[in-house]
């Protein structure tokens, strides 16, 4: 992951920005950038997986100067768009994704979007239209928080970014604990802070610099998806076709100038992951495991079984207390706000454990989600039928 800061401030303030940068340095250690133009002030954090080396440098400036951006991310099929843009007389100097998506808004505007595969938070700087743009990829997987207050405009990955901004105003926004109780985490728009927002998944927001006024706009929702009719075809055609949109999204997520492994829990969506991953790959795959002495949590037996099965290079680690009493004295200060998902202390713990080794994971997550694998899903049918009209 890399990291975004950013403000609005006409007298340039560059010693702030890399305040606000340093504070989330563990985002994106091997570069740090910053930009200044006419009050708007752009930084970066990064974590280099695309084009290593310094033609990736971020804040990334288009040739003409006119576009300027900032970007947390991975775009997979940005090869794809690449192409496309070459033969439209586009060139490069480097092998990012960040370059390609920079022209790809020159070349056609904000419905670049539509082309875009993949999970990405990016600040855009449009000199011609005197606009800034934030950017929230459709599921809302990186994350982007602004801060609006007066004629304060601060915007970044992560909210303790905002606590080096001179003029942020620290006040809790004690109405939303009720959403946090009920889901166990505060969902977007709202934030722990007042005047603080998340920008919501699939929604980018346009900040007009001459007259200060902001809207958001809804690129993509995922409404659209579930409201359109059911597929008309048999299940071994729905089970081929699922297995191709499988293979397809791998093989996008596996392009990288870094090494990439898999979290393996042994369950059915990760060992899935894993098994694809090694078919593609034609080599051992790196998988790591946490596990729990308690058997009524530990599921590192069944993803051994599962490494050993497909001949991974397997890392297993069993967490003791002193790990889990170290990591909830860490956790409010990555975590910012109220966060009350358990899961949070093993993914810190297999994510410091892979790092190790490679540089990019690949999980499972959503995949019970996407196909109803929580018990509670069960009830579903149950509601449905309550309101049907049949």
């Amino acid at each position: 992951m890399c990291g975004v800061v950013g403000f609005i401030k006409k007298n340039k303030c560059t010693e702030v920005l890399y305040d606000m940068l340093d504070i989330q340095m563990y985002r994106g250690p091997d570069d740090k950038g910053a930009f200044f133009d006419n009050g708007v002030h752009f930084g970066h954090n990064r974590l280099s997986i695309q084009d290593v080396s310094s033609h990736g440098h971020q804040p990334f400036v288009s040739d003409c100067g006119e576009y300027i951006i900032a970007y947390n991310g991975e775009v997979y099929n940005f090869k794809i768009i690449k192409k496309e843009l070459e033969k439209l007389g586009y060139s490069f100097i480097s092998n990012s994704d960040t370059e390609v998506i920079l022209y790809s808004y020159k070349e056609w505007g904000i419905d670049c979007l539509e082309k875009f595969i993949g999970m990405f938070a990016f600040s855009l700087l449009d000199k011609s239209n005197n606009k800034l743009i934030l950017v929230r990829d459709r599921a809302g997987v990186k994350p982007l928080y602004y801060y609006d207050r007066d004629d304060e405009f601060v915007f970044s990955s992560e909210l303790k970014s905002f606590h080096k901004y001179p003029n942020f105003k620290k006040a809790l926004n004690k109405e939303i604990l009720p959403y946090y109780f009920q889901f166990g985490y505060i969902p977007a728009p709202h934030s722990i802070f007042k005047n603080t927002y998340k920008l919501e998944a699939g929604c980018y927001l346009e900040y007009d610099l001459a007259t200060s006024k902001k809207n958001i706009h809804r690129y993509w929702d995922v409404n659209d998806f579930y409201n359109k009719e059911p597929i008309q075809k048999c299940e071994q055609d729905i089970l081929q076709d699922l297995e191709s949109i499988l293979d397809d999204a791998l093989s996008l997520r596996m392009i990288s100038d870094v090494p990439v492994g898999v979290f393996l829990s042994g369950g059915y969506d990760s060992s899935l992951v894993a098994s694809i991953l090694s078919k593609k790959q034609g080599r051992k795959i790196n998988t790591f495991t946490v596990g729990f002495d308690d058997p009524k949590y530990n599921e590192a037996k069944h993803a051994k079984s599962i490494a050993q099965y497909l001949g991974t290079n397997h890392t297993e680690y069993y967490m003791k207390n002193n790990d889990m009493l170290e990591l909830v004295e860490k956790m409010p200060f990555y975590y910012d706000e109220p966060f009350g998902d358990s899961s949070a202390l093993p993914t810190m713990v297999v994510s410091k454990m892979a790092k190790k080794e490679v540089t990019v994971a690949l999980s499972a997550d959503g995949g019970d989600e996407a196909f109803c694998g929580y018990s509670k899903y069960f009830f579903l049918n149950k509601f449905s039928n309550l309101f049907s009209s049949d």
